[in-house]
């Protein structure tokens, strides 16, 4: 189930953390420098599911709630999780169609350590399941 709204995401492979950290170490920067790492592109959560089951030759299945509905149903998501005391995620504007992003700015890294590489989006996701399968993980 999804919502017409959605999160955009910033997948990033994990060997271009490790070669973000190693050329960190190996030129640091001042004291309190704070670099994010980020990956190839910043794309709707949507988009990478889509991605990683062609990936894995599976059929996604979707079901998109149109608003009519969706804006009741985050309405009493809200409700329930406010007496849980649990924080708040954005259902009511999601509904609403809005997009959230968790995508980070690597501007500043890029800046600094121009030769940090960044890993093609599906080329990182095939070398994860690989991994992963080799490990009875997937």
């Amino acid at each position: 189930f999804e919502l017409r709204g959605g999160v955009l995401v910033h997948p990033t492979y994990v060997d271009d953390v490790v070669h973000a950290i190693m050329a960190i170490l190996a030129d640091p920067s001042p004291h309190g420098s704070v670099f994010n790492v980020g990956g190839e592109r910043v794309l709707p959560v949507q988009e990478l599911q889509a991605i990683q089951a062609e990936i894995l030759g599976i059929r996604r299945r979707r079901l998109v709630i149109p608003t009519s509905l969706a804006r009741p149903a985050a309405a009493l998501a809200v409700r329930v999780l406010a007496r849980k005391r649990q924080a708040e995620p954005p259902l009511s504007a999601m509904a609403r169609g809005e997009l959230f992003s968790a995508a980070v700015d690597d501007r500043r890294l890029r800046r600094r350590y121009p030769a940090v590489r960044v890993t093609p989006l599906r080329t990182g996701l095939v070398e994860t399941f690989e991994w992963a399968t080799a490990r009875g993980l997937l």
